[in-house]
């Protein structure tokens, strides 16, 4: 009887809570869609982490569709592996291999003797190869090991830890005391006592003097000190009459303290403003007040000589860096130049000097500039061309000015300002700097002021990229952003204009090497190490590999010396015969309202496929998504937007994707024009179902998919995600993460217009899919990120609301806590599921 009544009782309440009912049939949802999920879980991608300076050990890590991890270690020569399962931190060299996992367990191995130790409940660790020794974080523990795991040093109540400038040298901060420790002779320099209440601002290294320098904040204020390795102390100064106010700080060489303090107050006043908007500004009102939330007063103070020098917020400075010695100020004005119709902000950059406060040198527009300090150099882009400005002579002259072929290019439609074709690279000793031509890549010798065209190449259809390695740490008003290579060699990426086809090359002793011919294939994870480099390769019908090609080996090189493959992906899963097949399709055809005659489109068919059946068939768009024919797409339900190219052609469906072109003021027609070109073409050589064609598209492929349902009838369905649905109303708005108008949207980028609003109001008119939302007869799937400021999801609701209003047929789905792709994993398997129930219902039913 109890168990009845129980039974009864939950009957009852099951019935009387809908709410609960809804959250059961939730549930249950998730929980058949995970089980779904399950089939794909052993598919994985390839992430290249490491590859030791010899190239004898590679390190990678398989991303597995569930979202698992595995760190693999591997010989290149014996082609044997090991695996580590949840990755986290790594360390690889020569002769060592360092790992930290997701639960703290640490695995220490001598790559030669095989010998290996582990620790666990490691937080983090540092490895330091000179001195053969380890500093291992625990809760508040710091354990200083050699390489067999004996203990050096412990420390207890350790709350921070920092890299002085010499790579051996270590700060590492107790309750009670900051104690300098030697990683290479194994010896605490320094211990600095510190009370309760008092705190490290600063430190420094002045590696001339071998000193290093401290500011604590103490009960008498602010103390600057200086020690030497011994730990005897070479000065101590209260200097708070000289920094009392300033809040942040940094030592600079040889005796300099920086200072900063923020111009604005914090206490959230601000917020409780009225916001005033006024056209005479340069950048709307959110903007300026972001940037002016950012400005900070420097102090520069020489201790030394006690001399100080101030630089403070100017107007319209919306960054500024302490360059040239601590002289001057290099100033950005990142709105001086604002124009609505440009995708990008172009900045004036001004040059003064602190102790003048006059401005010596600036350029009125330019996007990127290069502080070489120690030459004391910036190289810039101006008017097309790069130059030096020489802080030394100051005098400035052009290094690309003779050279004919451009180093710019124009954004879309406007030529309002040159845009360079690439950053500049470095080589180590700044004696060298690669600039990247429409056509070539060059070398410039700055001691010799000689330019070199270094590839020569004379095939307008080719275009070159040097590959880029890592970034410098931020530092409070220090210029950092130089890129450099990290080897002597320079690894070149190359591609056809229309991306059809893509190339490696390596330059090395003053040769270049074909390494990947040009191929319809991807080339990505680059690393580099002394005597080679590795990457993954891939395309539509290759899982990715890990390959290596080596300049220089400690093995016998192959006898085509030529790249060697690492290892395959996905061995177990890809079946060839069964998985869906990718082929491109190419053709020729004269047009006078489009620009290129020829043009492709990829094509993946279903296993198994015959032209003896029809197929039902979904067009998937963007601008190029005919270039994705290079990239291998494995079948999953976790996908960002919803679709998955494999995983349809398994459920029968054949895709289409296509490649536009383009022709001015017509962003909707062109799509259509090319989308009814690719259809054409693809009908004439595979077997689809012409009665059964659907469209689908992202973002400004969302906004192709809308217009091209307001212009004919062809699709039996379509699925529209994160778009644009009234071009007009997303004109006048604006983009609340870069706090900028949308106009450059329409005038600099996707939609290509020549002009504004009020000169195009019929361009406007025509290609609005809201404006023409009555002539929609096929079904629409909207869906969008509920927290989408990118493309703003309203634009999805104004969609469906012209459709509901009209009584058409149409669905909307707003995904919670996402925005422009889908991040979140049940939102990707619900996304994905209900557009394939779509598809079928339409398409095949």
């Amino acid at each position: 009887m109890f168990i009845l009544k129980g039974q009864e009782q939950s009957s009852l309440s099951q019935l009387s809570s809908p709410a609960q009912k809804q959250n059961n049939e939730k549930q249950t949802l998730a929980q058949d869609l995970e089980e779904k999920a399950l089939e794909y879980r052993n598919w994985h991608r390839l992430v290249n982490v490491s590859l030791s300076p010899n190239g004898q050990w590679s390190y990678f890590i398989k991303k597995y569709d569930d979202g698992r991890g595995e760190g693999v270690l591997q010989n290149t020569q014996t082609k044997a592996f090991e695996i580590f399962p949840q990755p986290a931190e790594v360390y690889l060299d020569d002769k060592h291999f360092i790992l930290r996992d997701q639960q703290g367990n640490l695995k220490f191995k001598n790559l030669r003797s095989g010998k290996e130790w582990k620790e666990s409940q490691v937080k983090k660790y540092e490895y330091h190869p000179i001195s053969k020794s380890l500093l291992l974080m625990k809760a508040e523990e710091l354990y200083w090991v050699d390489e067999n795991n004996s203990l050096i040093k412990k420390y207890i109540k350790v709350s921070r830890i920092e890299q002085l400038t010499t790579p051996e040298r270590k700060l590492i901060q107790q309750q009670s005391q900051i104690v300098q420790i030697n990683l290479k002779t194994q010896k605490e320099e320094i211990i600095l006592p510190i009370g309760e209440k008092e705190q490290l601002l600063a430190f420094g290294e002045d590696t001339k003097d071998g000193k290093t320098l401290f500011l604590m904040r103490k009960s008498q204020g602010y103390i600057l000190e200086s020690y030497g390795i011994m730990g005897n102390q070479f000065l101590k100064k209260n200097i708070t009459e000289i920094v009392n106010g300033y809040t942040q700080f940094s030592f600079r060489p040889p005796h300099i303290l920086l200072g900063t303090k923020s111009v604005t107050s914090t206490s959230g006043e601000t917020s409780q403003r009225i916001e005033e908007w006024d056209s005479s500004d340069r950048g709307l009102a959110p903007l300026i007040e972001r940037y002016r939330n950012s400005q900070v007063n420097a102090l520069i103070y020489d201790f030394s000589t006690d001399k100080t020098r101030e630089s403070n917020a100017e107007d319209g400075v919306t960054r500024k860096f302490i360059v040239f010695g601590n002289r001057y100020a290099l100033e950005v004005l990142d709105l001086a130049n604002e124009d609505f119709t440009d995708e990008h902000l172009i900045p004036k950059i001004e040059l003064r000097n602190l102790e003048t406060q006059m401005i010596e040198w600036a350029v009125e527009k330019t996007t990127d500039f290069y502080v070489i300090e120690h030459q004391q150099i910036i190289y810039y882009f101006d008017q097309g061309q790069w130059w030096i400005y020489d802080g030394n002579t100051h005098k400035t002259h052009g290094i690309t000015e003779k050279v004919e072929e451009p180093f710019y290019y124009y954004s879309r439609q406007s030529k309002k300002y040159k845009q360079p074709i690439d950053k500049p690279v470095f080589s180590k000793d700044y004696q060298k700097v690669y600039l990247t031509s429409a056509y070539n890549i060059w070398e410039y010798n700055l001691k010799k002021k000689q330019l070199i065209n270094l590839t020569q190449n004379k095939d307008e259809n080719l275009q070159y990229k040097i590959q880029k390695f890592g970034s410098s740490r931020v530092e409070n008003l220090k210029w950092n952003d130089v890129p450099t290579l990290p080897q002597d060699e320079i690894i070149i990426r190359l591609k056809t204009s229309d991306d059809f086809l893509e190339g490696l090359m390596v330059y090395h002793k003053e040769k270049l090497k074909i390494i990947e011919p040009l191929q319809g294939s991807s080339f990505e994870s680059i690393i580099i190490g002394n005597t080679g480099f590795s990457y993954t390769f891939e395309n539509g019908n290759t899982p990715f590999q890990l390959k290596m090609y080596q300049w220089k080996s400690i093995y016998p090189k192959p006898k085509n010396n030529s790249n060697v493959v690492l290892f395959q992906s996905n061995q177990e899963n890809y079946k060839n015969e069964s998985f869906p097949k990718t082929e491109v399709l190419t053709w020729e055809k004269e047009s006078s309202l489009q620009k290129y005659t020829k043009n492709y489109a990829t094509v993946i068919l279903p296993s198994g496929y015959t032209p003896n059946n029809k197929y039902p068939t979904i067009v998937h768009l963007y601008e190029n998504k005919a270039k994705e024919y290079k990239d291998f797409v494995y079948p999953s339900w976790y996908n960002q937007q919803g679709m998955n190219r494999s995983l349809l052609a398994q459920k029968g469906y054949i895709i289409i994707l296509p490649r536009i072109t383009y022709s001015q003021n017509e962003p909707g027609a062109s799509a259509l024009r090319s989308i009814e070109e690719a259809i054409e073409e693809v009908k004439n050589k595979y077997s689809i179902d012409v009665n059964k064609i659907g469209i689908a598209g992202e973002s400004f492929g969302g906004f192709e998919t809308n217009y091209i349902i307001t212009r004919t009838k062809k699709f039996k369905a379509a699925v529209s995600g994160v778009s644009v649905a009234d071009i007009t109303a997303s004109y006048f708005s604006y983009n609340t993460n870069f706090l900028r108008p949308n106009i450059w949207r329409f005038t600099n980028q996707s939609y290509r217009l020549t002009g504004n609003f009020y000169e195009l109001k019929e361009v406007f008119y025509e290609n609005n899919p809201v404006f023409h939302a009555d002539k929609i007869e096929t079904p629409l799937l909207l869906w969008a990120g509920k927290e989408d400021y990118h493309v703003n999801w309203n634009q999805s609701v104004a969609m469906y609301v012209a459709l509901a209003g009209l009584k058409k047929e149409v669905k909307l789905l707003l995904f919670p806590k996402d925005g422009h792709g889908l991040l979140r994993k049940f939102n990707q398997l619900e996304a994905t599921q209900r557009i394939m129930e779509w598809w079928d219902k339409y398409l095949k039913e």
